[in-house]
């Protein structure tokens, strides 16, 4: 992963392997990194030190996506599941739906995290229950 900005490279990383998705922290302190090897790396934004790996998804991982307060990150992978990891080192699992969570978005006000698993959408609530579940969509779900 290379980190461009108008003057030229600021920091670079390596991966693990391809990233499936990034997303920068509500602050634009941090960004996040979903590789397709499986973890989920937190980098610093200014510097590109190394400041969380978290275990994510066996066969990779596809989304990521920052609480609006920043206090949890969420990330999708192909194994169907969501983890949720809280300031701190807290995680939970969450069930995404029996196919791979590839989108993930979080209400404006963090009350919310919404999960797209190929044709069934999930809401869930902060301390991981399920709060709805819609099924039946014709096609795949593309975005959140």
């Amino acid at each position: 992963m290379l980190l461009k900005l108008r003057r030229g490279p600021r920091w670079k990383a390596t991966l693990p392997d391809f990233a499936g998705a990034l997303a920068w922290s509500p602050d634009s302190r941090q960004i996040a990194a979903a590789t397709l090897a499986g973890p989920v790396i937190v980098f610093d934004g200014e510097r590109g030190d190394e400041l969380a790996r978290h275990r994510g998804h066996e066969q990779g991982a596809l989304a990521v996506a920052w609480s609006p307060d920043g206090a949890r990150l969420a990330s999708g992978g192909q194994d169907g599941r969501i983890e949720v990891h809280e300031r701190g080192g807290a995680s939970r699992s969450l069930d995404g739906g029996g196919s791979w969570v590839e989108h993930l978005a979080w209400s404006a006000g963090g009350e919310c995290l919404a999960s797209a698993a190929g044709r069934v959408l999930r809401v869930w609530t902060p301390g991981g229950a399920l709060a709805s579940e819609v099924t039946g969509y014709e096609s795949t779900i593309t975005s959140l």
